[in-house]
């Protein structure tokens, strides 16, 4: 960004707040990224389809107070070693938005 600056052009800084941004990606738009701009496919592609269906959650307060279960349509498993690797390849069409623009950018 320092070149930029001592060429006198505009900047602009931009922050996103991802603190829920696992939980709201949608699962079949990332499955079609995978197999379409990183040419995942196969039993590959079936496996991770497979593991980020059919998942769900419940809220446990004490061992006697648990909510009924909900089926989790979107987002990737949180705290999980791959979880943050989807988050990642889900968000990598955003520095290509950004190049087609024009605009120079640091992540």
């Amino acid at each position: 960004m320092i070149p930029q600056v001592d060429q006198r052009k505009a900047m602009m800084l931009v922050l996103l707040d991802l603190s829920a941004a696992f939980g709201t990606i949608d699962q079949d738009c990332l499955l079609h990224r995978l197999q379409k701009q990183f040419g995942i496919k196969g039993v590959a592609l079936k496996w991770l389809a497979s593991y980020m269906s059919e998942r769900s959650q419940a809220v446990q307060i004490n061992p006697t107070a648990v909510s009924s279960s909900t089926c989790l349509q979107f987002g990737v498993p949180q705290g999980s070693i791959l979880g943050p690797v989807l988050f990642t390849l889900h968000t990598a069409p955003l520095s290509d938005i950004i190049k087609a623009h024009g605009m120079a950018f640091h992540l």
